[in-house]
């Protein structure tokens, strides 16, 4: 399942963004 690995990488880096801001 290489989408699902990247959906949740993406999904994790947007998560930390949004804590970032």
């Amino acid at each position: 399942w290489g989408w699902q690995t990247s959906s949740l990488r993406m999904r994790r880096r947007s998560s930390s963004d949004e804590n970032g801001k």
